[in-house]
């Protein structure tokens, strides 16, 4: 879940679906790293924002084309690589509302993020924070950081985080979002 600043009131109503990673060519075109299974059907279906970090703001891409390591987008008024540079780093993303319903026992990885890890058996045995997210071929991970790291987001030390399958009934009991929580089952010392 992303919080944005949309005037003097704090919203999560966008969700990044991919950022900008790196220049692509001379032209002014970027690389995209796309968080979502379903990138084709959101850009053709809904308007797409960009997050300046402090806003987030409609934008419609001069091309958006396929190359074989993934998508890369043409920024409106970018046509040199230096002004591609600037837009690193920058999220995509659309509003909220129009995600599709999800099923019962289904999660956007944007609502994990930030949820607090608790040991199943001993909920008051906090065991860390959702940092992210890894997609690997078998099934998805939990990224964990130690709940004692004051800057979650910005530390690059992975040396602390912990690994945890996203598996609902064996590793993952139960998701709170409410509460902001995430209950497992997992010895993290082995």
């Amino acid at each position: 879940m992303v919080a944005v600043s949309t005037g003097s009131t704090i919203q999560t109503e966008y969700v990044p679906l991919a950022v900008m990673s790196a220049p692509f060519g001379k032209e002014g075109w970027i690389r995209l790293k796309v968080f979502s299974d379903d990138w084709e059907t959101h850009v053709s279906a809904t308007t797409l924002y960009i997050n300046t970090g402090k806003y987030w703001y409609p934008i419609e891409f001069d091309g958006l084309e396929w190359q074989s390591k993934g998508y890369i987008a043409k920024i409106p008024g970018s046509d040199t690589r230096d002004q591609a540079r600037a837009f690193t780093g920058r999220e995509i993303g659309i509003k909220r509302a129009d995600l599709p319903q999800l099923n019962n026992g289904d999660y956007y990885w944007s609502d994990l993020i930030g949820l607090t890890v608790v040991d199943f058996s001993d909920t008051d045995k906090v065991l860390g924070i959702v940092k992210g997210m890894l997609e690997t071929g078998s099934n998805d991970v939990l990224v964990i950081r130690d709940k004692n790291d004051d800057d979650i987001a910005e530390t690059t030390d992975h040396q602390k985080d912990k690994l945890l399958p996203f598996q609902m009934d064996v590793a993952i009991k139960r998701i709170d979002l409410e509460a902001k929580k995430i209950y497992v089952d997992w010895d993290f010392s082995v």
